[in-house]
């Protein structure tokens, strides 16, 4: 099958299935399930043309092999400027890519610019949502969250075939856009870390990765940790993701009020460093507010680390297994955390049962194979119905 996929991306992974590889692919906007299902799907034998933007080109870039191409668009630095115009320089190069390509069907992701030029184009395309469009501008509620929902409503307006990543995003996102058909829950698939080489540790490590937005809670992280700290001595909780750096204001925040004592602020990290920061942690505590489905658990759960996340948090209790993979505490409460964080620190047994259930649930459910399958049955049914 011939298969154009729309959505942010890291352009770098796919430098080996470009003939005569250029140096200084486009940085692109991340985005590791793209990069993972393109991966999926390359491996089980279709031909993918990836569509994705970057901040760093200034004209449509564009990189072609036997069995993948790649056409990466301008991206504006200026959010305003996107915001205002709606995407749509982004958008119109977009569709003019995906209009010249040979693909049968697309397989678009978010219901923004990317899910736009999708579902608005002339081929069977399936909607893959990310997140709630209304949720995300009641926790961030500014003029840029609320053109991005308003782009949803206009995308939702011509999708027909729409998959979400949990089962709390299908029955939210389905109420919120007032969408009137099923959505099938295709789960993202276990992220791929490079092979890890730990430092010797000099103390047990509490890891997060997340970031510094209100939304992510991480300031409950770090009072919690000051109230674990009183009675369990010799921890380290590691804070990794943008706006978790030691300069950046949550680092400021948590030394005003004395909560920076073991606390270590690295910010944002190469994937090698991110799966160095798993292998080295004994425990991996999540207190975001509000999740469709995080990929830092998935990395946790593959890890082995014994994980804390919030038991009204989104779908991370469906990411958790209901508590089987992970224990579900009420994360706007530090003291909860706390004594969750104590609970697995003296319940070895507990713990150990933690992780083999979570290992068990990312080799099966979020495995490429199930993954990758899943999508395929979704856009061949696109396909036969358009």
């Amino acid at each position: 099958m011939k298969i154009a996929v729309l959505g942010p991306c890291r352009p770098s992974e796919f430098i080996g299935d470009i003939e005569s590889s250029r140096a200084g692919l486009p940085e692109g906007l991340g985005g590791t399930p793209i990069n993972d299902l393109v991966r999926g799907l390359l491996d089980l034998g279709h031909h993918v043309h990836l569509i994705s933007a970057s901040p760093d080109v200034t004209s449509v870039w564009r990189g072609e092999g036997p069995q993948f191409s790649i056409s990466v668009v301008p991206f504006r630095n200026r959010a305003k400027e996107r915001a205002l115009d709606l995407f749509r320089k982004e958008r119109n190069l977009m569709a003019r890519e995906l209009a010249s390509s040979d693909a049968e069907v697309v397989s678009a992701h978010w219901s923004y610019e990317f899910g736009w030029v999708g579902v608005t184009s002339r081929k069977p395309c399936v909607l893959s949502v990310h997140d709630a469009p209304l949720t995300i501008l009641r926790n961030l509620p500014d003029a840029y969250r609320l053109i991005r929902t308003l782009m949803a409503y206009r995308v939702r307006l011509s999708a027909s075939c729409v998959t979400a990543v949990s089962p709390y995003l299908a029955k939210t996102w389905r109420r919120q856009m007032l969408f009137p058909k099923a959505i099938r829950v295709i789960p993202n698939m276990t992220p791929p870390l490079p092979i890890a080489d730990p430092q010797p540790r000099r103390m047990p490590v509490i890891l997060d990765i997340a970031d510094g937005s209100s939304l992510k809670n991480v300031r409950r992280l770090i009072e919690a940790f000051g109230i674990f700290n009183r009675d369990v001595h010799g921890y380290e909780l590691r804070l990794v993701g943008p706006g978790l750096g030691e300069d950046d204001e949550m680092a400021r925040w948590a030394a005003a009020r004395n909560l920076s004592e073991g606390v270590r602020f690295f910010g944002k990290q190469s994937r090698s460093q991110i799966a160095r920061h798993l292998a080295e942690a004994s425990l991996f505590c999540h207190p975001s507010l509000e999740e469709s489905q995080p990929m830092c658990l998935l990395e946790a759960m593959a890890a082995g680390v014994p994980i804390i996340g919030g038991y009204r948090a989104g779908g991370v209790p469906w990411t958790l297994d209901g508590g089987k993979a992970g224990l579900l505490v009420d994360v706007s409460r530090p003291e909860v955390i706390a004594s969750a964080l104590r609970d697995l620190h003296e319940n070895t047994p507990l713990a150990d049962r933690l992780v083999e259930h979570g290992r068990r649930l990312v080799t099966d459910r979020h495995s490429k194979q199930n993954v990758t399958t899943a999508y395929l049955e979704e856009l061949r049914r696109a396909s036969l119905f358009d």
